[in-house]
């Protein structure tokens, strides 16, 4: 019995201590601050957003005058793969309305990939994303 009174605070602390270093170890969601960019040539896909291997999600929101084409090309992938029929579609802003948005997402399996865009030219757009950063 007494063998075990003297153990015990030595367990303890270490818990505490493992439990101290595992916090320490764990990382945050940092929010990047929204941006903004314009369409640099009408009907040609441009790098909206860049790969991240660190990117948790974000989003893309259409500020122009004129419908948005958005694709989710692949980690390895770059923007010539993109095709208005295979992207999401977002409409312009109406009389009393944002336009429209799309959310990315771990859940979507597009969390890292290189993000691409087509448009008007001139219109623009806002975007942000979430990134895992270290503690």
């Amino acid at each position: 019995m007494r063998k075990w009174m003297f153990a015990w605070p030595a367990l303890v602390a270490t818990l505490l201590l493992s439990l101290a270093v595992w916090a320490q170890g764990a990382s945050k969601v940092v929010s990047k601050p929204p941006g903004t960019a314009t369409i640099a040539s009408t009907g040609t896909f441009q790098v909206a957003i860049a790969y991240n291997s660190g990117r948790l999600g974000g989003f893309i929101q259409n500020n122009g005058t004129n419908t948005m084409f958005v694709y989710f090309a692949g980690k390895a992938t770059d923007c010539s793969a993109a095709a208005e029929n295979t992207s999401a579609q977002l409409a312009p802003p109406g009389l009393s309305t944002a336009g429209d948005n799309v959310n990315f997402a771990y859940a979507m399996n597009r969390k890292v990939d290189e993000i691409c865009i087509t448009g008007t030219s001139g219109d623009s757009y806002s975007f942000s994303e979430d990134i895992n950063a270290p503690p």
